[in-house]
């Protein structure tokens, strides 16, 4: 195993980094962003997630036609609205003080 860095790219555009980034992400950014507006876990996440798919999609996505570009975008849109469900139901799984 290689332990030299602590989050490396390839890990963080995989759906299991990115549902795991925008978990931890969401779980420490939560009381900051609920003293914005109150209960605003899931547009949270939903922000890290969209985010994070974004990176991905710029890095690994076609962008050579506009057919490609297209179907870049809604592929990514669509992965961004799977990690955030998952991230959503993976933070409400934490048990509750």
């Amino acid at each position: 195993m290689d332990f030299e860095g602590f989050v490396k790219f390839d890990f963080l555009i995989s759906y299991v980094g990115m549902i795991t980034v925008v978990m931890l992400l969401t779980n420490f950014t939560k009381n900051i962003f609920d003293k914005i507006c109150y209960n605003s876990t899931k547009y949270v996440a939903y922000g890290f997630s969209f985010g994070l798919c974004t990176l991905a999609a710029l890095y690994l996505g076609t962008w050579t036609g506009a057919g490609d570009i297209v179907q870049t975008i809604v592929v990514w849109l669509v992965n961004s609205v799977i990690v955030w469900f998952a991230a959503i139901k993976a933070y409400d799984a934490i048990p509750k003080k």
